[in-house]
């Protein structure tokens, strides 16, 4: 089965040389291998559409065990909720990669079931967070409007379920202006919720979650606090800028 948007009906994942972007990606320089696991494979790839060339990225994931397969019997996959959270969030006004094509099949290359996903690329103007502050090490601008923007996330009930710097990307040419929140994007919403008010537990847990994704990025204590105090400017929340770094610091630690 397959679920396709308007003008994306030739894409074929069964078509990709999937065991050979594995294997040997350096012989695909033009293509992106973002991700290789044992049953996941993310690739970027150039496709035409329309006339006119496109950045995508498909997403394959295996169903090699019973387990998996009798799961599939009950409830959807991952790539599934994926794609309807991508459609809520960015309904919502928050930019995610939109998605373009979702498709479950027998791919016979692997001799088992497997999933589908490809979503639209983000712009070259669009650039990672964790790689900003790590390349500039100033927390100023973009720092503010990260704040501005997860507040804004939160209370319109958008949960990321692993919010790293490393999932946040903003485009450098809407950045100026740090209250411009539609300068931000989302990626990776695998387990993230939408609908659903934020409590108190989920916020602290986004805040760890990127406070340690920066610590080797130069985030201090200060800068932390300055977030918090345009995160939650009346302290509805009662966040402690000290224990949470000093968390994220010994989650660091051990890992």
């Amino acid at each position: 089965m397959r679920v396709v948007e308007p003008g994306y009906e030739s894409l074929d994942p069964l078509a990709l040389p999937w065991k050979q972007l594995r294997r040997t990606p350096q012989d695909f320089p033009d293509w992106h291998v973002a991700k290789v696991s044992s049953a996941r494979t993310v690739v970027g790839m150039t496709v035409a559409v329309g006339g006119r060339d496109e950045r995508i990225y498909f997403k394959r994931s295996l169903r090699r065990s019973f387990v998996d397969r009798l799961q599939a019997l009950v409830r959807p996959s991952k790539e599934w909720r994926e794609w309807n959270l991508a459609r809520a969030i960015g309904a919502a006004g928050v930019w995610v990669p939109k998605p373009l094509f979702y498709g479950e099949a027998f791919d016979p290359s692997v001799g088992c079931a497997a999933v589908f996903l490809a979503t639209r690329a983000l712009e070259p103007s669009w650039r990672e967070a964790k790689a900003f502050f790590k390349e500039h090490k100033r927390y100023d601008r973009e720092w503010k409007s990260l704040a501005a923007f997860t507040r804004r996330l939160h209370d319109l009930d958008i949960y990321h379920a692993d919010y790293r710097s490393d999932h946040v990307y903003f485009d450098q040419t809407r950045v100026g202006v740090w209250e411009d929140l539609s300068a931000w994007a989302l990626i990776d919403l695998d387990g993230s919720r939408v609908g659903e008010p934020v409590k108190r537990p989920a916020r602290l847990r986004a805040l760890l979650q990127l406070t340690e994704s920066l610590l080797k990025s130069g985030l201090t204590l200060e800068q932390l606090k300055e977030f918090i105090a345009i995160y939650d400017p009346t302290g509805q929340w009662g966040f402690d800028a000290a224990p949470i770094h000093a968390e994220a610091l010994r989650n660091g630690a051990r890992h």
